[in-house]
């Protein structure tokens, strides 16, 4: 992208809660690509780096005023709760909502969930019929501890179809218990 600003093909960029110049780890490469950019329009709670390369600063929300999801680096999926009323007057994904109207794209969002879930309905890969799981577990089994387990052996799996993960979820109490939590799972 920023090679491409460079060359002058990429013209325009919409940056939301990201300093990509004091992030990135060539700063030079980057602000060279923001100041042959055309359009730059940041959205962010401060005036940073990327915002004094910025056409148009629009206001954003911190944490503590969002209700949604963050996505880090590794892909994680952080859940946050607002916890105060956007100081702006609104949250990052009306501006983001208003914003596209104003340039003629409708998006008939009222909740991020609607977002997410059409994030989720666009992004997931269908699962091939390699992907099984074969658990027999048991009430004792299903706790929040041997599900986050689960999760992990599957987000840790990759697309070869040969992949093959055991989880025992450890228990403190007894080994019964133990032997009746393990979950065998096998996903592709």
């Amino acid at each position: 992208m920023f090679d491409a600003a460079v060359h002058g093909s990429f013209l325009g960029l919409y940056c939301q809660g990201e300093d990509i110049v004091q992030s990135d780890l060539n700063t030079q490469h980057v602000a060279k690509a923001l100041s042959s950019m055309e359009c730059i329009v940041v959205q962010d709670i401060f005036l940073n780096e990327t915002a004094k390369y910025a056409h148009v600063f629009l206001p954003g929300s911190s944490f503590l005023e969002k209700d949604g999801t963050f996505t880090n680096a590794e892909r994680r999926i952080s859940r946050v709760r607002k916890v105060m009323p956007p100081l702006a007057g609104l949250a990052d994904w009306e501006v983001t909502i208003k914003l596209a109207r104003a340039l003629g794209y409708e998006m008939n969002y009222t909740h991020p969930s609607q977002i997410m879930d059409e994030i989720a309905r666009l992004t997931s890969r269908p699962r091939s019929p390699a992907c099984r799981t074969n658990a027999s577990m048991s009430s004792a089994a299903s706790s929040g501890h041997a599900m986050r387990k689960r999760r992990m052996a599957r987000r840790q799996c990759t697309s070869t179809n040969s992949c093959a993960a055991r989880v025992a979820s450890s228990s403190r109490s007894s080994s019964r218990r133990r032997r009746r939590s393990r979950a065998n799972i096998r996903c592709c």
